[in-house]
This record gives structure tokens, C-alpha cells and sequence, in this order.
């Protein structure tokens, strides 16, 4: 196979989940992310095995698991130790995974207790004919951008 094709940062290419057994050895998707690529550039049928085993192989010789490993082509990438960075960070990331969720909640809960007092006030204004009716109309409207900006956060 020939040298592989520039890649543009902006392709979306369509990756199958056949796919993921031809090479699975290969779990982190910016590798199945260069294959797609290949693949949609070259033309190649998505039902080709044949040849995106081809392409698999060619990238992953390009790209290896591991950047020390380019240079040392004989190394065999699943003895290669782990990244120092990674090891042990999984608690960590879920610590903090937990840390983000309580802090939406509350946030979701201290937005509620304040759209219940603004309706209130809202409606106690509207009764006395309080030109303030409609600043609390106003804070309404604002709760409202800020809850749906936490939710947006949220996903």
C-alpha cells in the first residue's frame, strides 16, 4: 500500500463496528478515525475487509499505539508500559465526574427555589398592581438563559 493521504481535521468519515474486529488491538479512535479517512479518500467499499485490514495495518505502522515506538518499529506495543500520566487517574476522573454532577444538581436546585420565589413575588406584585410585576417578569427570563446554559453544560 502506498503512502497514506493528508488528513483533513474537518472529514467526518464513517466508521463501522465490523470494522473494530479486523483490528482489535486498536481501541482509541483516533486511529479509527484515520482509517475512515482512508477509507472515504481511496474510494475502498465499506464491505471490503480485505482492503481496510490494509489500510488498518498501514496506519497503524504510520501512527503506533504508543510515539516511542515509532522510532523502534521491532517493539511490540502491548509490552510497552503504560503512560505515567494515566496510571491511577481513573479514580480521580470519576471523583471528579461525581464533584461536576452534585455541583449541577445544586445548581439545578438553587435555580428552582429562585424561579419559585420570583413567580411568587411575581404574583404578589401583579395583585397590588407593583410596577415591579415586571422586573420579576425580567428575572424570570434570565433564570430561565442561565438553567438552559447549565443544561447545555450538562451533556
Amino acid at each position: 500500500m502506498t503512502s497514506l493521504p493528508e488528513f483533513d481535521i474537518r472529514m467526518k468519515p464513517t466508521v463501522r463496528r465490523e470494522w473494530l474486529r479486523l483490528y482489535p488491538k486498536r481501541t482509541d479512535g483516533a486511529f479509527w478515525w484515520r482509517v475512515g479517512c482512508v477509507v472515504r479518500m481511496r474510494h475502498i467499499r465499506h464491505k471490503d475487509v480485505e482492503k481496510i485490514a490494509a489500510v488498518c495495518a498501514a496506519v497503524d505502522t504510520e501512527w503506533p499505539h504508543v510515539p516511542w515506538a515509532k522510532h523502534n518499529p521491532k517493539h511490540d506495543h502491548n509490552k510497552l508500559p503504560p503512560y505515567p500520566m494515566w496510571v491511577g487517574r481513573e479514580k480521580e476522573r470519576r471523583r471528579m465526574n461525581e464533584e461536576v454532577r452534585d455541583t449541577l444538581i445544586d445548581t439545578n436546585n438553587v435555580l428552582m427555589r429562585l424561579d419559585r420565589k420570583v413567580t411568587n413575588m411575581r404574583l404578589e406584585f401583579k395583585a397590588t398592581n407593583h410596577s415591579r410585576k415586571h422586573d420579576m417578569d425580567e428575572l424570570h427570563t434570565l433564570i430561565e438563559i442561565v438553567r438552559k446554559n447549565v443544561r447545555r453544560l450538562a451533556k
